[in-house]
């Protein structure tokens, strides 16, 4: 059973990893919709998230999912997403302020499914603009 676990944990990670290099030569080099791999990694992050929540964490642990559980998917998992800081900053600032709503939608989707990872207060602390707009979304 703890042999299917980690080779689970892998697929994973590899999927994860793979979204994420998709998303640097096709969205951040290219020109291509970050959509379909917004709403994928989505799904990763929340799959992960209701695993997480199985374990019954302590629900005052307010630490990052990888320092509370050094061994769940879920903190490897924001730990590949959120070491990208090009990424981080195409959500928090790019994507909202393009006229698409279902850009908005995924965006702001995938900003509160990695918040347990994020520090918001350096990512926007320079954007109270940005912040104003997101409550008038």
């Amino acid at each position: 059973a703890e042999e299917m676990a980690a080779s689970g944990q892998l697929d994973v990670l590899a999927e994860t990893t793979t979204l994420m290099d998709r998303w640097n030569r096709e969205c951040f080099l290219g020109s291509a919709t970050p959509i379909d791999i917004l709403v994928k990694l989505c799904e990763i992050v929340e799959k992960q998230t209701e695993v997480y929540f199985k374990t019954d964490p302590d629900p005052f642990d307010d630490r990052h999912p990888g320092r509370a559980d050094p061994n769940c998917t879920l903190g490897h998992v924001l730990k590949i997403i959120l070491k990208n800081d090009d990424f981080i900053q195409a959500l928090a600032h790019t994507y909202l302020s393009r006229d698409q709503n279902d850009l908005h939608s995924v965006t702001c989707r995938m900003l509160l499914n990695i918040m347990p990872g994020l520090e918001a207060i350096a990512v926007f602390k320079e954007h109270v603009s940005m912040i104003q707009q997101l409550l008038s979304l």
